[in-house]
């Protein structure tokens, strides 16, 4: 697959965390596959990545595109670790999270996500703490990405 600028920059950037995104149908999970089959292939190994998605189905997609890279590259000791692996959503990610952790935060061991007001809101938060973070730094990325938003 050719890659755009951009989505090269996305598979190749190192030293932090990455936010992509963009329509659908434009190559998110391509370019989240490049970068993992990147990362593997630079010794680190499939069960030390995070790798999000907003849904069930691209959290599927993903991980059967990611198997059939490891196949195709004969990547047979990743594929023993896949199980591993955290490939799913960011809500299923975040109970997970908190559901290990439930007691530093004075909930309980069986807490659930049902509330969508409280989801809802404490969404809002995060949101606008990631934006307000990012503006901050000044990167140009960034600042595009929400000029293109909102204008």
């Amino acid at each position: 697959m050719k890659y755009t600028t951009s989505q090269t920059k996305a598979i190749n950037h190192e030293g932090e965390n990455i936010l992509v995104s963009a329509s659908a149908g434009s190559g998110k999970t391509g370019v989240l596959k490049a970068r993992v089959l990147r990362k593997i292939k630079s010794q680190i190994d499939i069960d030390q990545l995070i790798i999000l998605t907003f849904t069930e189905a691209a959290a599927a997609e993903m991980k059967s595109r990611i198997i059939d890279e490891l196949n195709h590259h004969q990547l047979y000791d990743q594929l023993v670790k896949l199980d591993n692996a955290v490939i799913s959503t960011f809500d299923a990610f975040t109970l997970r999270l908190v559901k290990t952790y439930h007691y530093l935060l004075g909930l309980p061991k069986d807490v659930t996500i049902s509330d969508p007001l409280l989801i809802e809101m404490e969404s809002k938060k995060i949101i606008e703490s990631i934006i307000q973070e990012q503006y901050l730094k000044q990167d140009q990325d960034f600042i595009e990405m929400i000029q293109l938003l909102f204008s």
